[in-house]
């Protein structure tokens, strides 16, 4: 059985990329699971701080832990921990990947967090995998943004940073800022591709993750994969499909939860299978 490096590590090499979809509900992780089995595709299952709290740490990890069981190939990561307390809380809970978000501390702190996060983590799981973040992405998953948003040039990952950060942290995963935003607005990112091919070559076989998937043009997410990304986040667009589909089922006689809830299903499984497929990951197992 490969582990999340594994796969991620054959995604660079070869030019696709590993989906990772943010969930808040059991249906959004059935959602996501089945896709998975249905494509043979490697997925990674995203939670939040606020996820976590909502879907409980333990129920969390048991779930995804009970679909490896029955061979699903997900991983769970805990996605934008703020603390070096949060990500603890989800390594000891035995999550696959965490995802320290520091990009709301001062450089300094960001690499003795990290680092602190890496050490602790290495020595809890060997295989755990470890994503650390450089530049800041103002703007968050749970909006909409009537307006034009652009990232100030300023909040771009640096190349050399990008480097010292990796070389000091010793992180597995690299989330960086290149134009995309959480959320979606009313422009299309345009994400940085130059930038992404100098911080490639900077950071060598660690994974390049990108936050903001949704709302990004088709033509930048292929060549953002051509460029280095081998890890795409996600959220936004599937919590969209979740909402619209869900009040369409609701307006229906229907007051069984599970009739409600297939055609919502079967609604987010159309949009994951596209993601799966347009980023390359079917057929990977």
């Amino acid at each position: 059985m490969f582990k999340l490096k594994d796969y991620l590590l054959k995604a660079k090499q070869n030019n696709w990329a590993v989906p990772h979809f943010n969930v808040a509900n059991l249906e959004m992780i059935k959602a996501i699971v089945e896709s998975s089995e249905e494509l043979k595709a490697p997925v990674m299952i995203g939670m939040s701080e606020s996820e976590r709290e909502f879907i409980g740490l333990d129920q969390a990890e048991s779930i995804i832990k009970d679909y490896k069981k029955a061979g699903a190939v997900v991983f769970l990561n805990a996605d934008h921990s703020k603390s070096f307390e949060s990500c603890k809380r989800a390594i000891d809970k035995g999550f696959d990947s965490i995802h320290f978000d520091g990009s709301h501390v001062s450089l300094k702190e960001n690499f003795e967090i990290t680092k602190k996060v890496v050490k602790y983590a290495k020595k809890k799981n060997i295989d755990i995998s470890i994503e650390g973040e450089l530049g800041c992405m103002p703007t968050e998953s749970s909006k909409i943004y009537n307006k034009k948003i652009e990232v100030k040039k300023e909040y771009f990952t640096k190349p050399k940073e990008a480097r010292a950060f990796i070389e000091t942290t010793g992180i597995d995963r690299l989330a960086s800022v290149v134009g995309s935003i959480h959320g979606i607005a009313a422009n299309n990112p345009h994400l940085d591709i130059d930038l992404i091919k100098r911080i490639n070559i900077e950071v060598g076989n660690v994974s390049l993750v990108l936050h903001g998937g949704s709302g990004v043009l088709p033509l930048d997410i292929k060549n953002a994969i051509k460029a280095g990304i081998s890890n795409i986040h996600i959220s936004t667009e599937l919590r969209i499909i979740y909402k619209e589909s869900l009040i369409k089922s609701l307006s229906k006689d229907n007051i069984a939860p599970y009739a409600i809830m297939e055609p919502v299903i079967k609604d987010m499984k159309e949009f994951i299978k596209e993601k799966i497929k347009f980023f390359g990951a079917n057929n990977k197992l």
